[in-house]
């Protein structure tokens, strides 16, 4: 990752309300009772980049990376890292598309989201 890719990842979060009338809000998000992301809350094209992406994270968990970082701003780099290299690994057109769409978003929420999604099996709290 680039340092201008982190350091605009980062400050997505950081400026980020963490309210759920915020969150709510959100075109193409899907209101919820509870905080946790799931796949339906994603339009269909980022959700195989979600998906994808989730199953990356899992690989990495186990063979490269068993003790991911606890830092905020560590494990932000280290779920976009995740996400950038499921869009790169895959033959998919449409995970690879997802990503460019993704990247060029100006929607933190929905990156946000993706961000909580790919790594909430690893990490108990929310970005």
């Amino acid at each position: 990752m680039s340092v201008n890719d982190a350091d605009e990842v980062k400050s997505v979060f950081t400026s980020v309300s963490q309210s759920r009338s915020s969150r709510s809000a959100t075109p193409g998000l899907k209101s919820s009772k509870s905080s946790k992301v799931k796949e339906n809350d994603f339009p269909p094209l980022i959700r195989e980049l979600a998906i994808a992406a989730k199953a990356q994270a899992r690989m990495a968990v186990i063979y490269d990376t068993p003790f991911p970082p606890t830092s905020r701003g560590g494990r932000v780099d280290f779920a976009w890292k995740v996400i950038k290299e499921a869009a790169h690994n895959t033959d998919n057109s449409d995970i690879k598309i997802a990503f460019k769409q993704i990247s060029s978003s100006s929607d933190v929420f929905l990156k946000q989201n993706l961000l909580s999604f790919v790594s909430l099996f690893f990490f108990t709290d929310r970005f």
